[in-house]
């Protein structure tokens, strides 16, 4: 077994010129070996993290390659994987597979690719003879860190940003705006309405007012009629549907149907800025299209409309799609969810509802009247 440390300085120069995933996992699992034999022979924690490093390293480097393939669906450096054979998200899913390679692992190795070299480094460092090297602890080093810079940004951002709400019906306020970096809002459902193929008429206007360079997230019910209604409405030639979202809630029960199953989503359009730039998204776990998010809990004292989204996911979405100082508009403010994750995180929100009642609740949460 001592094969396995004498192994580590050859597998080390090895990940440096290593240029597919089979390469890279053998690399991993010379590093597994050293580390099982560092702990069982108990040559202490610089033995253990000196192996333990290097597997670290060969999942960051396998990260590097899976975002690649998925940038690309292509291994320029794996023969086994030609660009002509990776073209669609189910294809690239067949790749992981047959690698043995699952979801969640691909997930936490791409995190760890995403950081910046010198951060990764000083992650490294400051673990290095304290305390074990292992993945799992880089990771939640990394939302440790991006949860208290989202804390302090969005302490900063409130303090000097209000949104701004007003009475008024979705397509006249719209027509009245400037163009705007998000469009982010939650329309009423079919269920709410006595046409929806009519109603669903205010998005040409909308998306209208969105920039080139920005983007649209609009949360729909998720029943045929309501789709229907609104992949059939034109859109401008500045813009395009990029993907349909999903919001996957599993804490509510409501109805049991007898001819169908329970609906616990909602679809979100998300739409894209032909000069869109990339999302702000450095964590991997969060660019899932289906966001799992538990709805509002009334019990917990958060929930001031049937269909408010999670204020958590209205922050992440904002700040995927935006940075500080962006426009953000919301034509079916409501209670003021969409636009008060906005004003934390220090963009400038707008929004209007035709409802005084919600926009009362609105303003009682932090929003001001226009």
């Amino acid at each position: 077994m001592t094969n396995a440390l004498a192994k580590l300085d050859k597998a080390t120069q090895m990940l440096a010129e290593a240029k597919d995933l089979d390469e890279v996992k053998h690399i991993m699992d010379i590093a597994e070996a050293a580390r099982t034999y560092a702990r069982a022979a108990k040559l202490g924690l610089d033995a253990y993290n000196h192996a333990a490093e290097v597997k670290v390293r060969a999942e960051r480097k396998a990260g590097e390659l899976l975002a690649k393939l998925e940038r690309d669906r292509s291994f320029h450096g794996n023969q086994s994987v030609k660009s002509q054979d990776v073209k669609s998200p189910s294809e690239y899913r067949e790749v992981l597979e047959q690698q043995g390679i699952n979801n969640m692992t691909a997930a936490r190795w791409q995190t760890l690719a995403a950081m910046p070299e010198d951060e990764f480094e000083q992650h490294i460092e400051d673990t290095r003879g304290e305390k074990p090297i292992t993945t799992s602890g880089i990771i939640k080093e990394i939302k440790l860190e991006k949860a208290h810079e989202r804390h302090t940004e969005q302490t900063r951002a409130s303090q000097t940003f209000n949104p701004s709400v007003e009475i008024c019906d979705a397509a006249g306020w719209m027509e009245k705006q400037k163009p705007c970096d998000l469009l982010f809002t939650d329309p009423p459902y079919s269920t709410d309405v006595d046409d929806i193929a009519l109603f669903s008429s205010w998005i040409t206007t909308a998306l209208e007012k969105v920039k080139p360079t920005g983007r649209a997230y609009i949360f729909i019910g998720a029943y045929p009629e309501e789709v229907k209604a609104y992949l059939n409405k034109e859109i401008p030639k500045h813009i395009e549907l990029s993907q349909m979202l999903i919001w996957e809630y599993k804490n509510t029960l409501g109805n049991n149907p007898k001819d169908r199953y329970k609906l616990n989503y909602q679809i979100c359009l998300y739409y894209k800025g032909i000069d869109a730039p990339e999302l702000n998204c450095p964590i991997t776990s969060e660019q899932w299209a289906v966001m799992s998010f538990n709805a509002p809990d009334g019990r917990q004292g958060d929930r001031y409309h049937t269909w408010q989204k999670p204020l958590d996911m209205a922050e992440m979405i904002v700040r995927h799609s935006t940075k500080e100082g962006d426009i953000v508009y919301d034509p079916f403010a409501c209670t003021g969810t969409f636009l008060l994750a906005a004003g934390k995180l220090g963009r400038k929100a707008y929004g209007c509802d035709i409802s005084e009642e919600n926009l009362t609740i609105a303003i009682e949460r932090g929003c001001k009247h226009a």
